[in-house]
Order: structure tokens, then sequence, then C-alpha cells
């Protein structure tokens, strides 16, 4: 992905977003950070992108800048030996950076194609990554081994500085947590738009009414799933989070926590896009199936019934 000067022309081209210059090299920092250190493999230059005192909250990767370089070494180098970071979205505000990936490689032991979904937040500290949170699909990484790590990820607290347009940005999507609850979607109305577009290749419909379908699927096996604000940035074309969808499985009572990320593309105050991710495993463990694949299911066999019709 190209890194674009001009904020409102990478966000309309490229998916990138800031508001100020620093804000700027924040981004092209973690663009940086993907390029040089994950894509092409230089794990000694990990140690220009991060400070001293990095604080790492996915134990996944280890401990500090150490654990980055060894964790790519394992990962990159060994077991994915053409794994790919492809940048969907990255946007920053003030000392924060949010990024939408999709990973993509093959296994070198068996040859096997993976494809995950990651979203990361990353904390600057003087021109240097100071902290890192994130959610994968630990469902498409469990095949190979890789399972989610029991500590759970913190929260930070809303950043409720910068820009004029972040700042709006930022109570859009705290309105819409409190008017739009997963169980009544009546309201959605005031922030989906009409068109809204979803980077989701098992969405069937797209549109307001499309984003409808998809909760409605949560229904049966989650009828008080909420949301916690967890860990939320806002850019000027975006706003996003990476936070905790939980809810109880009504037969028997069992709770259980997705983390999830959801990140907005925004226009005149209304959604029109949508990047999310769900890590599924404590849902699959609960219930011994992944809603991925029947999202798949029902989509095969909706573009079935349509080409047959």
């Amino acid at each position: 992905m190209s890194v674009q000067t001009n904020a409102d022309t990478a966000a309309d081209t490229n998916n990138l977003d800031w508001s100020s210059p620093e804000e700027q090299k924040h981004v092209e920092m973690v663009l940086g950070l993907y390029d040089e250190v994950f894509n092409k493999r230089d794990v000694d230059a990990a140690d220009k992108f991060f400070t001293g005192n990095f604080r790492q909250h996915n134990p996944l990767y280890g401990v500090g800048v150490t654990g980055i370089k060894g964790f790519t070494k394992e990962f990159w180098h060994s077991t994915f030996p053409d794994l790919n970071i492809n940048v969907e979205v990255a946007f920053a505000q003030n000392d924060r950076v949010l990024t939408f990936t999709t990973w993509t490689g093959t296994e070198a032991r068996t040859g096997r194609e993976l494809r995950v979904l990651v979203s990361e937040i990353y904390r600057f500290w003087n021109g240097k990554i100071a902290e890192h949170w994130d959610v994968l699909e630990y469902t498409e990484l469990e095949p190979f081994g890789i399972v989610r790590p029991k500590q759970w990820q913190p929260s930070s607290p809303l950043d409720r500085g910068g820009t004029p347009a972040q700042q709006e940005n930022l109570r859009r999507i705290l309105t819409y947590l409190e008017e739009v609850p997963i169980q009544d979607l009546s309201l959605a109305h005031k922030y989906i738009s009409a068109d809204f577009e979803q980077f989701e290749p098992l969405v069937i419909e797209e549109g307001l009414e499309g984003f409808k379908a998809c909760f409605s699927g949560f229904k049966p096996f989650a009828p008080d799933l909420a949301v916690a604000p967890d860990n939320i940035v806002c850019g000027t074309n975006y706003a996003g989070a990476i936070w905790n969808s939980y809810g109880h499985y009504p037969e028997t009572g069992d709770k259980f926590i997705m983390p999830t990320c959801d990140l907005y593309r925004i226009k005149d105050g209304m959604f029109v896009k949508h990047w999310g991710l769900v890590d599924y495993t404590d849902i699959v463990a609960l219930l011994g199936f992944n809603p991925k694949k029947y999202l798949k299911e029902q989509r095969d066999q909706k573009l079935a019934e349509q080409a047959a019709g």
C-alpha cells in the first residue's frame, strides 16, 4: 500500500487516514513495520520501530521487542515463509493507530493455505511504538496449532481529543452503541447508510437490510449479546474499535466472549462501509460449530438458488 500525503485523498483512495503531520508519521511507521519486519523478514529492523519498554498485550508474540523478533523468525521464516500482510485500512487518532489487515500464506510443512483477518492498535511515544493490542481470527489459526491465549487484553481510556471531526466520530460511535443494541436495530437507519458496504465475502445482501440480516444470525445462540467499548480509535473519516462482544447461551446459561473488531468509514455522519472480524473460539467450544462456516453455507445456498432461478 502506498502512502499518500493528504488525509482526505489517502482515505478516499487507499483507506489511509490522518489529521496532522504527527499522525501521518505514526501511520507511516506502522506501514513500515509491516513492510520491513514482516513482509521483507528483516527481523533486526524491529529495533527502530519500538520503544525499549514496549508493552505487548498479546502473549502470542512474546515479551517486548525480543518477543516480536522471535515470533517473526518462527512464524514468518519457518512456518509460513511466504506469509504476507496486506493493509486494508490504517488510520490515526493522536498517539494511536488502528489497522485492519489480511494475512495470507502457505504452511511450509503441509502446503495448506492460510487467510486470517487481523486488527491491531498501536500506541506511540516519542515517535516509536510503545504499546500494542490486537484481535485475530484464532479459529482460522487453530488448524495450524495456534490457539488463543488465555490472557485478556486490557481496555484503554477513551481519547476525547483530536480534531472536531475526530471528536464528532467518537460521539457518533458512542451514541450508536447506546441507541442501536444488537437486539433492537429499529434505529439503525440513523447511522447505517442505505447503500452500506461490508468488507466480507460471506455477506449475501449489502445495504442496511444486509447489515440487519448479519446480526439477526446471532439471536438464536446469543439473545443478550452486547459490546463493551474497550479500545476505540477515531480518525477524520473512520471510527473503529477492538472490543469484546459477550453474552450467554440460552439453553445452558454458559457465558462466552467474542473478541471483535468493528471499523466504519464515515461520510456525512453516516456509516457507509464496514470492516469487521470476530474470534469465534468460545462459540466453537460451546456449540461445536463455527458461525463463519455456517455463513458460508448460507451464502453458497443462496447463490445456488439465484443461479437456478
